[in-house]
């Protein structure tokens, strides 16, 4: 029989082999390995077919009486693939929907893992995910290589006279693990301080900082460690 999977911390597996009545009294173990990837896709029909649902429905009617006593509307769904590397079919579909409805911004989550930045005409934009904020690397559901300690933080400015949103910029956080197993949120310009003599740690951070902005961004630059990026809406 196979092992309870090696990713989980000790405690979580007795936990979980007390809780199925699998401790040290049985012979009996539990396989608890998940799929690397959990697509978020859905058939051509049942995209063409997720405005018939009321639950569904009632979401898009309240965005929708939202802008008419509204100046800016803001949806944040909960939404989209477990650590996919990038938005499926069906996180753009509710995002689209949202916005056509009448949010301004669509700001979703679910991915554990900060997804891009998109613009759609009008100046409406969508966030397919900022990431985790808070949570401790190699801890439970947690997959590697795919820049899951970081998130994102993003500003929005909203100009009172214009009642419209004016620009928006972003920050790169990263969870830090200590020696003492507490996990820290840490913006990353603050934590390449800590690095700045580390020589090969410093140089993963910046790697990996470049990649998480170009990812969010939508671009394709040479980046720099910044206290955060300037968003254009155009």
């Amino acid at each position: 029989m196979k092992a309870v999977a090696h990713c989980l911390p000790p405690r979580i597996k007795r936990a979980v082999r007390e809780l199925l009545g699998t401790g040290s009294h049985t012979n009996r173990q539990v396989d608890l390995k998940r799929p690397e990837y959990i697509a978020d896709n859905v058939s051509a029909h049942d995209a063409g077919t997720l405005a018939d649902c009321s639950l569904y429905r009632s979401v898009l009617d309240k965005i929708e009486k939202a802008k008419v006593v509204s100046d800016v509307v803001i949806s944040y769904p909960h939404v989209g693939g477990q650590y996919n590397p990038a938005p499926g079919r069906y996180a753009k579909r509710v995002v689209r929907d949202m916005l056509c409805a009448g949010a301004d911004i669509c700001v979703a989550n679910h991915p554990h893992l900060p997804l891009r930045r998109e613009l759609f005409a009008g100046g409406k934009s969508a966030c397919y995910a900022l990431g985790n904020f808070t949570f401790t690397p190699e801890i439970g559901w947690y997959a590697r290589n795919v820049l899951a300690d970081y998130s994102i933080a993003l500003t929005i400015s909203i100009s009172g006279a214009r009642k419209k949103i004016e620009n928006a910029e972003f920050s790169v956080l990263k969870n830090v693990l200590g020696k003492d197993g507490v996990s820290r949120v840490w913006p990353v310009w603050k934590y390449a301080k800590t690095l700045e003599n580390g020589g090969n740690a410093y140089e993963l951070l910046e790697m990996e900082n470049e990649a998480v902005v170009n990812r969010f961004a939508g671009w394709s630059r040479s980046i720099a460690i910044e206290s955060s990026y300037p968003l254009s809406n155009d």
